[in-house]
């Protein structure tokens, strides 16, 4: 198991993979963003499973590095580098007071 040493950080990883499909091999390079290289390799994995129908026994990762957002060139990754992007809150639940909550409420919550 590799440790990562900033665990906290999301960075971007490229793997330059290998994969053989029905018709022969196939060289290939992916970048993925995530904050463990071992859980974007295996993102990777599963999106060659889902995209290609490759096993996991027919891959073979070559090499891996960490890229700086430069380098990066894969639309879904670099969407992501804006410093000023924001996700809006979409399921908000309202916690009502303590002396206005009942213990037991036959409801569920309100989340709009």
């Amino acid at each position: 198991e590799i440790k990562e040493k900033r665990p906290g950080v999301i960075k971007n990883f490229g793997v330059q993979l290998r994969w053989y499909s029905r018709t022969g091999p196939v060289n290939t390079s992916k970048e993925m963003r995530d904050t463990h290289l071992s859980r974007a390799v295996s993102r990777i994995f599963n999106d060659l499973a889902g995209q290609h129908r490759a096993s996991f026994s027919n891959v073979q990762v070559i090499r891996t590095c960490t890229k700086d957002a430069k380098d990066c060139t894969r639309p879904p990754v670099t969407q992501f580098h804006n410093s000023k992007i924001s996700f809006p809150i979409i399921h908000r639940v309202r916690v009502p007071k303590k002396s206005k909550r009942a213990v037991l409420v036959a409801k569920a919550p309100q989340t709009f």
